[in-house]
């Protein structure tokens, strides 16, 4: 590659785009030189990189497809994805793919892979710093803007979002619940690292973090460093505590509570370092101060009422219950507006969106239907780009040196002692847990991740922070986030899953759901259809969590634990609730990314007398994606994978309570057995629940007498039951793993009683996987369905059949 010179100026020429220059002198004798980028398509002779646009589209999909390959990975060791995303951006940086030097020779950049720095990742003078790029002699060879900051400007457009996510996750009644706990583990967890930032920024700023920015003086440096050392990521964390099922546990609270109120002061900090950093004067950083304060009251005194007032309106909500499209857009115009002001005054972009998700108003689920209208796209695109854009600043090759790797070693050192050594003991002084617990909770709010990153590339924006010491920070924020998880499965979840081995032997059975309102059905109706003495009920709420930040927000948990309406059984037990004093039913939510792979491991570790999951069907709703879905597909799993007796509970919006009469319907075919044990454990129980039977003619079918109870043979036992629906609260049969015929039908044609389908121990036929899922075009109403469904019902109903009355 040769170079053109324009006067004594170097220019990059670049086979993606021509460089035309021409110098111009002015009326003092200084050359003025100007430049234009052009480009042409491949049809005219051009690269398929020949723009700004299609590099930035190649970068886009280089790191959206290496981040979510990553995260798949990463998955598999429990790490949240932001560590994926991270690493990807380091791959691509000059700490591996895009290591960039400059040729003596021809004054072009050269990197590890050919043409990879030039083509794909290019450095310009606003974006320098991109892949270790450092000038030579001085001479600064690049061109003024290029694609890289187009992807810039993407990133951080995500990161506004980002931050308004954040604010919204931050919610005051989380800070309230454990309030004299969780604010003095809070503030143990600042004030320890204080001071062990103090300690070690001295050593860090005379080795190797002098400040690029001549205006950030040493007491502004320790600031930020004592600030990066107190983070704890209250997104990643409540990712972490909902995977590992500790959400509505004792310490999860804690944890919660303590990194929100952690959170709040921490940005508050850090707002005041930036806005010191980037003030000339202290007089300057005064009045910015000053601006922010005013700003945020203003937020909170006078913006957010009238949010809440907006919420409350009937404009809020389409006509189909969906966020209107007006209302997403007066808020995305808060946020950016919000986001300017705060750059405008000195400090950063980000604070604004966070500022403005704090003063969005938590009624009428507004917060969770802002996330769904954006996280997608914000997390999949957008946040990976902002990542990947840090990961392209971070060289782990500058660490050149014994002094730098001795300060990474202190600086994870520091970090991990201040936060974990504050949390324990003030979780073991002031909350009273055991050591246990404590060392959870430390290790719990050591986590860094995301928030700690972004703090980070604030530091380096505003030229706090250098490339080799923001390289140190980041890898100690990826070490803290990574080992979070396996040491909490190690302290803690491990002993947790001993003591279930442990437990008695009653009776026992589980039931998972998707839908709260079975919660009080299965409470209530199952123990009395079983028909035990004694026994012992776990009942799983299942909620499904993926990188989406709705999926995981603790206030969600807050709500479906109050749904539940359980009661504390001692402060250091899982929640419990009890029907009555011989039959304990213990209640969880079961928070995971795979809930039907997760939930067969858990019920095959407890052996289960009989457990139970559940088919909600919602003809009203229109998102393919919604309960009856779910439940299907999580039905079909356990037909297939569970081996054990299993029953399938196919309902409607609610289900009947009380259950006063079981209408049974029996063929006689040994897939039934099961089901017909199940009916004569009820008859001798002493239950006083009516039983009808409907048995197939010539079948051999006894129950033990009881006065009420109505037995009646018939040629087709499942086409002469729909007439009986409307005085039956619950009908129950027995199903077949091999066949799917009346368990479908059943599904189709429950509208009002629900159905109970019971199987057998055994296995399925490995070809038929898929057969119970049941799709939603399956129960739409159409003329053809409807007049088909009342002729059958009608011809059955001719059909001569004698009842018998026990």
């Amino acid at each position: 590659m040769t170079t053109t010179v324009c006067g004594m100026f170097p220019v990059l020429p670049r086979n993606n785009y021509r460089i035309e220059g021409r110098c111009v002198g002015d009326a003092n004798g200084f050359r003025r030189y100007t430049w234009k980028m052009t480009g042409s398509s491949i049809v005219a002779g051009g690269m398929p990189n020949d723009q700004n646009i299609t590099i930035f589209l190649i970068q886009l999909v280089i790191v959206v497809a290496l981040s979510r390959t990553l995260a798949w990975l990463f998955g598999f060791l429990k790490q949240p994805s932001v560590i994926a995303e991270v690493v990807a951006g380091i791959l691509l940086g000059p700490s591996a793919f895009g290591e960039s030097s400059m040729s003596k020779r021809s004054l072009t950049i050269e990197g590890r892979i050919d043409g990879y720095v030039t083509n794909i990742f290019p450095p310009t003078k606003s974006n320098s710093s991109v892949c270790g790029y450092i000038p030579r002699n001085g001479k600064n060879i690049l061109a003024p803007y290029g694609p890289i900051d187009v992807l810039s400007v993407f990133a951080n457009f995500g990161l506004i979002l980002f931050m308004f996510l954040i604010g919204l996750e931050l919610d005051t009644s989380i800070m309230k619940r454990n309030l004299k706990q969780g604010l003095s583990i809070s503030l143990a967890g600042i004030a320890l690292p204080f001071a062990f930032g103090a300690a070690i920024a001295y050593p860090i700023f005379t080795t190797v973090g002098t400040p690029p920015n001549p205006n950030v003086q040493f007491s502004t440096f320790l600031v930020f460093v004592c600030v990066a050392m107190s983070i704890t990521a209250f997104p990643v964390l409540a990712r972490i505590l909902s995977e590992t099922g500790l959400m509505e546990t004792r310490i999860g609270n804690l944890a919660l509570s303590a990194a929100a109120v952690d959170d709040v002061i921490a940005w508050i900090l850090l707002a005041v370092v930036v806005g010191i950093a980037n003030a000339s004067t202290p007089l300057a950083a005064l009045y910015t101060f000053l601006l922010l304060i005013s700003f945020v009251a203003f937020m909170i005194l006078i913006v957010k009422p009238v949010l809440a007032a907006l919420a409350k309106s009937r404009y809020l909500l389409t006509d189909s219950g969906e966020l209107s499209l007006n209302v997403l857009a007066i808020f995305l115009l808060g946020i950016f507006i919000c986001a300017w002001w705060t750059q405008v005054i000195g400090v950063d972009v980000i604070f604004g969106g966070f500022v403005m998700g704090i003063a969005t108003p938590r009624s009428n689920r507004l917060p969770e239907r802002f996330m769904k209208s954006i996280e997608d796209v914000v997390v999949v695109l957008l946040l990976p780009l902002y990542f990947a854009n840090s990961g392209l600043k971070t060289n782990i090759g500058s660490l050149s040196h014994g002094t730098s790797w001795g300060i990474v070693a202190l600086v994870i050192t520091a970090a991990c002692c201040g936060k974990i050594w504050a949390a324990v003991f003030t979780a073991k002084l002031v909350a009273k847990t055991t050591w246990k617990e404590s060392w959870t909770i430390g290790f719990l709010m050591n986590t860094k991740g995301l928030v700690e990153l972004i703090v980070l590339n604030v530091g380096l924006s505003s030229g706090i922070l250098n490339t080799e010491t923001f390289t140190i920070f980041v890898l100690m924020a990826l070490i803290t986030t990574f080992i979070t998880t396996p040491v909490v499965h190690f302290l803690y979840l491990r002993d947790r899953k001993k003591k279930r081995r442990n437990l008695n032997e009653n009776y026992m059975t589980s039931i998972a759901v998707r839908n709260v309102s079975v919660v009080a059905w299965a409470t209530e109706v199952l123990p009395k259809i079983l028909g035990r003495e004694k026994m012992t009920m776990k009942i799983f709420v299942l909620k499904e969590i993926n990188d989406r930040p709705s999926t995981y927000m603790s206030n969600e948990f807050v709500n479906l634990l109050e749904s539940l309406r359980l009661k504390k059984r001692d402060e250091k037990t899982n929640l419990i609730t009890k029907v009555a004093e011989k039959h304990e039913i213990n209640a969880k939510i079961l928070a995971t990314a795979r809930i039907n792979a997760d939930l067969t491991e858990k019920w095959k570790h407890r052996n289960y007398d009989v457990v139970f999951t559940e088919i909600h069907i919602d003809t009203k709703s229109t998102d393919e994606s919604d309960l009856l879905v779910q439940s299907s597909s999580l039905a079909d799993h356990m037909i297939h994978h569970y081996t054990r007796p299993l029953g399938i509970i196919i309902h409607g919006s609610d289900v009947k309570i009380p259950c006063r009469s079981i209408l049974f319907l029996y063929e006689g075919t040994p897939a039934e057995e099961f089901a017909l044990d199940f009916v004569k454990n009820l008859a001798g129980s002493g239950s006083d629940i009516r039983l009808t039977c409907i048995v197939k003619t010539g079948v051999d079918f006894k129950l033990p007498e009881r006065e009420g109870d109505e037995i009646i043979t018939v040629d087709h036992p499942f086409g002469n039951h729909a007439s009986r629906e409307e005085d039956t609260d619950l009908i129950v049969f027995g199903g077949d793993r091999q066949s799917s015929g009346n368990f479908r039908t059943a599904v189709r044609n429950c509208r009002g009683c629900p159905y109970l389908v019971l199987f057998p121990s055994g296995s399925s036929a490995e070809d038929n996987s898929g057969v119970f899922s049941v799709k939603k075009s399956e129960l739409e109403d159409t003329p053809e369905r409807i007049v088909q469904v009342e002729t059958d019902a009608l011809e059955l109903h001719e059909r001569d059949a004698t009842p018998s009355i026990v």
